[in-house]
């Protein structure tokens, strides 16, 4: 410490003391003492800014005090190859350093720095040596009201490097589990570092938007940050993810089937062909050639696949994958799967046409056999096979051939084709739309279970207020009780709660009965909501289906309870349409004071709605909705 320059400050803080009238001396006190930590007077620009230690915003107030009356909490440094480094009290060090520079301007007496120096060569063990420093700094500044993010970001920061446990960290610096994993991921990013320190997010939202550090969509979260309303944006924003990611994985699925089914096709073609038959991949029109089951040995029965082995060089073959009906079995003919359906998974099938999310493709494949030549195959045809109008010798004319079919004019075809890309485009926009209020569905499903999993059954002994009323309401309807989607998601909303009451006595009991009724109550509401979170099987009944009246006081019980609604909330208590959510709103009107509505009553010209009917009450009205609800879905433009 003798190269630093500094100059002993311990004599202008020894406070005068009674006995003989004479204040004892800096040795006479020291003498008395265990020596720890010197403080010293120094330099206020020798000193540097250590790792960890944010910046802040200037305050003119704060650096006018420093310059006249000096730091009167000391700033604690260490002593590292040579250099100052601040470990606590960045920002008062500043202000003296700005201090300091105004003094020399104005050729008036720099005030020095008051530290405390912890040498580089402390006995003490370093974690604990580092835990101890940002206990102090703690200490002297986790209740200053400049306090922040970015000041208890620094603090649990040095801990990490120093590997200290997450009981460490909470024994000395008092933050939960929750803050401190916050802070932990927060703290192995340089992005959601940045992002705390520049005051973007909190550390919570921090820790979630690193997710997003290299996206370009990463700018929604920082307005959803200023809006209010981040945690409904980056729910939307991890189960766009989740779809495209299972979208991802569908169409890898797929290729990789295609890959194995055009392998075992060409091992079939292989296979055929070294025995003998020819292989096509269809009968070409105008062929002359007979399907074997047409066709009559020479003893008069019905010609067989051994017939034609027998003479392969007489057969054209054609392989047909097999492709079966997932829950029937049926073999499906590959013309009936609507391709549509394999790049768009959401999207329903044409009529008629199977969806490819319904089908299994198999890597086998069964013959077709046309017989080329029945002379040399030694079989006859069948001329009982065919229909009674039909003429055996005749049989090109019957069927036809290319020439005698009518043909389509170029500007035909043009027509044809430009109503089939409308088709397809019309059919792309209703799958966006069905894509895009599954997401929010899933997005607003994610966030309410959240709420209500660590909000209303983690840690609790009773049930929140409210609950009673709607337990009492649900509880009539034992169809929505008794699913065993219910029953999954009930054990894990509540994957937390106690398995015994929280204390003795009949009233604790009651209390832990009420807080399993009502977390059945809770998942029957989300399973009726949205039993599936998968976004490509979502058919969420808000926005696709009748809705039920229970839901709207279920969310408006969570909103009582401080649960921040997302826009498709809207939609289950009928204040949002899906079209509107869909077209970005993201809450319904405000209602009109008195005097706009008389306004308003004095100058529309429109023309006059008539309501006509009895008073529906509030259970009625939510049927007159659902009928409303269901219109809409058979209209041609519902998904």
């Amino acid at each position: 410490m003798t190269t630093m320059e500094l100059e002993p400050a311990l004599k202008d803080r020894i406070p005068d003391t009674p006995g003989d009238g004479n204040p004892p001396s800096a040795l006479e006190v020291l003498e008395g003492l265990e020596l720890a930590y010197p403080t010293y007077f120094a330099e206020p620009m020798k000193l540097v800014r250590g790792p960890n230690r944010p910046e802040k915003p200037d305050d003119p107030d704060f650096d006018a005090d420093l310059a006249k009356n000096g730091n009167d909490i000391p700033i604690i440094v260490s002593v590292i190859d040579g250099r100052l480094v601040v470990e606590d009290g960045w920002h008062r060090t500043r202000a003296l350093q700005r201090a300091a520079v105004k003094a020399r301007e104005s050729g008036q007496k720099v005030r020095k720095a008051w530290i405390i120096a912890l040498p580089e060569d402390t006995e003490a063990d370093e974690k604990q040596r580092v835990i101890a420093r940002v206990r102090m700094q703690f200490s002297t500044g986790k209740y200053r009201v400049t306090q922040d993010d970015a000041d208890r970001l620094a603090a649990t920061a040095a801990l990490f490097e120093v590997k200290a446990t997450d009981k460490e960290v909470r024994e000395n610096l008092g933050l939960t589990t929750r803050e401190i994993r916050a802070y932990r991921k927060v703290a192995k990013s340089a992005t959601a570092t940045a992002a705390v320190m520049d005051h973007q997010f909190d550390i919570f939202h921090a820790a979630d938007a690193d997710r997003y550090a290299n996206d370009p969509r990463r700018h929604r979260l920082v307005q959803a940050e200023l809006d209010g309303n981040f945690d409904y944006v980056f729910a939307e924003m991890v189960a766009e993810d989740e779809a495209r990611a299972a979208e991802e994985a569908a169409r890898a699925e797929a290729e990789a089937t295609r890959i194995q089914v055009a392998a075992a096709y060409e091992a079939a073609v292989t296979d055929y062909a070294d025995r003998g038959f020819h292989v096509v991949d269809e009968i070409p029109e105008g062929l002359d050639c007979w399907p074997l089951e047409l066709l009559l040995t020479a003893s008069g029965d019905r010609a067989g696949e051994v017939d034609a082995a027998a003479q392969p060089d007489a057969f054209a073959v054609v392989l047909t994958q097999r492709i079966v009906h997932i829950d029937t079995g049926e073999l499906i003919a590959p013309d009936r799967i609507d391709d549509f359906t394999r790049a768009n998974p959401d999207a329903e099938a044409s009529n008629g046409q199977v969806h490819a999310r319904h089908v299994r493709e198999e890597d086998s494949f069964y013959p077709s056999y046309f017989c080329l030549d029945p002379d040399a195959a030694a079989l006859t045809v069948d001329e009982a096979s065919f229909p009674e109008s039909t003429d055996s010798d005749a049989r090109d004319d019957v069927s036809g051939t290319a020439a005698d079919q009518p043909t389509e004019t170029i500007e035909e075809r043009h027509e044809r084709q430009q109503r089939e890309a409308e088709r397809d485009r019309q059919r792309a926009a209703d799958v966006n739309r069905v894509r895009a209020l599954n997401t929010k569905s899933v997005a607003a499903a994610n966030r309410r279970r959240k709420f209500v999993r660590e909000n209303w059954f983690t840690g609790k002994k009773t049930i929140p207020a409210g609950m009673g009323e709607l337990i009492g309401m649900v509880v009539g309807k034992s169809a929505l009780l008794e699913r065993y989607t219910t029953s999954v998601l009930a054990a894990e909303l509540g994957k937390h709660l106690s398995d015994a009451p929280v204390g003795g006595g009949v009233k604790a009991r009651d209390n832990h009965g009420l807080l399993y009724a009502a977390l059945r109550v809770v998942a029957a509401m989300e399973a009726d909501i949205l039993p599936n979170l998968e976004v490509s099987e979502s058919k969420a009944k808000g926005w696709r289906g009748v809705r039920e009246p229970l839901w709207k006081p279920y969310i408006e019980l969570l909103a009582t309870h401080g649960h921040n609604r997302a826009p498709f909330d809207y939609i289950l208590t009928g204040e949002l349409t899906a079209d509107q959510v869909y077209n970005g709103d993201t809450e319904p009107a405000a209602p009109k004071d008195q005097d706009t509505l008389e306004t308003d009553s004095t100058t529309d010209t429109s023309d006059p709605v008539t309501t006509t009917g009895p008073d529906l009450g509030a259970e009625g009205s939510d049927r007159q909705e659902a009928v409303v609800r269901d219109e809409e879905l058979a209209s041609p433009k519902a998904a």
